[in-house]
């Protein structure tokens, strides 16, 4: 029954952007959105169907943590060079030239949620492939890579959904006696020690960075300047919203000529950029599906009696959660399709929780929208 609510859900939620989009304020923006939502969607249940098998889920997990593994571990060298290249220059402090640093095009807080999305697949990996040495010694290495990856970003966010996501993985595997207290105690105090470590190497980005100034955008006045910014927004198109990726152009014109406000043309939180994009109704629309996944997961990891796929649940459900936190700080989900599209695997990934029957459904109403919409 759940699986048939969920998948009637995305519909709606498909059909409201289609309603979004008829609404928008300028619809070449925001066509650029629904075509990647129905790409993206399409792309979702395409896999569902697919790891509905349990080796090719398996099969899955290894592609997708090698992809994270061989990104992380190429992108490291790229940060020394742009931070030994700042060194050159005389300034010891690199989180205030972040801008310098794009992991493979992306911008750094970009790529912390990317690091988000990918971070439980290698762990998902442990539990699957534990008896198995090499396999083992792989994905430990490749979550050590993802967690310093997200510490060189030297955001304060960041770090702190990737301690939340440790956090409540904690509380996870204790309530449900997953693994001993002894070996959580143990991997908790390899990561504190790892964390004391970086920090006294990088001591000075990370006091800077925790310090920022009110005039830095990513401040927290600056965050909270721009966010009463967006209420304006939001005043005048209350309901159906600006259309998907209209922020930037209908905040401009509200925009204050004032260098403590400079508009950056991203809203810095996902919510309020649902709200003001979406409109309430939308805005309602999307949590609603977010919640009712956390939910159903939250039923899952009660009900499941394999230790091996209530390990699975909690780390996923942790994941989500912590990216939900992330966004909070900044919003990337909304602004990139490839990240949005790791996080819609990440929900719908929690033990295949929509069945090939609803599947079909979806498909069915995804090609007749495509032929109404895109053959134009």
């Amino acid at each position: 029954m759940q699986n048939l609510k969920l998948t009637i859900l995305f519909v709606v939620l498909l059909l409201y952007e289609v309603v979004n989009f008829s609404c928008s304020s300028y619809q070449p923006n925001s066509i650029i959105f629904l075509r990647a939502f129905f790409v993206i969607l399409c792309c979702v249940f395409l896999l569902n169907t697919i790891l509905s098998n349990k080796k090719f889920r398996a099969c899955f997990v290894i592609f997708i943590s090698s992809l994270a593994g061989l990104l992380a571990l190429f992108n490291i060298p790229v940060f020394f060079f742009r931070y030994y290249e700042s060194a050159i220059y005389g300034f010891e402090d690199f989180s205030q030239f972040r801008f310098l640093y794009m992991p493979w095009g992306f911008l750094s807080n970009e790529w912390v949620t990317i690091i988000l999305c990918f971070l439980p697949f290698p762990l998902i990996g442990l539990f699957l492939f534990w008896n198995r040495k090499y396999f083992r010694y792989i994905f430990l290495l490749v979550t050590g890579l993802l967690v310093f990856n997200m510490l060189i970003s030297f955001s304060r966010a960041g770090i702190l959904a990737l301690l939340l996501f440790v956090g409540l993985l904690n509380l996870f595997f204790c309530f449900n006696r997953i693994i001993s207290i002894k070996k959580q105690l143990l991997l908790n105090g390899v990561l504190i020690f790892s964390l004391f470590i970086f920090s006294l190497c990088f001591f000075g980005s990370i006091h800077s960075s925790i310090h920022q100034t009110t005039t830095h955008q990513r401040s927290t006045e600056g965050r909270l300047k721009q966010w009463e910014q967006a209420t304006d927004v939001i005043n005048y198109y209350p309901f159906f919203g600006t259309g998907s990726k209209n922020y930037a152009l209908v905040g401009s014109q509200s925009q204050q000529i004032d260098f403590e406000k400079s508009f950056s043309g991203r809203v810095n939180n996902t919510y309020i950029q649902l709200i003001v994009e979406k409109g309430w109704i939308g805005f309602s629309l999307w949590l609603l599906v977010i919640g009712f996944v956390i939910f159903y997961s939250f039923r899952q990891i009660r009900q499941e009696k394999d230790v091996s796929d209530k390990a699975i649940n909690c780390i996923v459900l942790s994941a989500i959660l912590a990216v939900l936190f992330r966004e909070i700080f900044f919003s990337s989900l909304l602004y990139n399709g490839g990240i949005l599209l790791l996080f819609f695997v990440l929900l719908t990934f929690n033990k295949i929780i929509i069945t090939r029957k609803n599947t079909a459904i979806v498909f069915v109403m995804l090609l007749y929208f495509a032929r109404y919409r895109f053959v134009q």
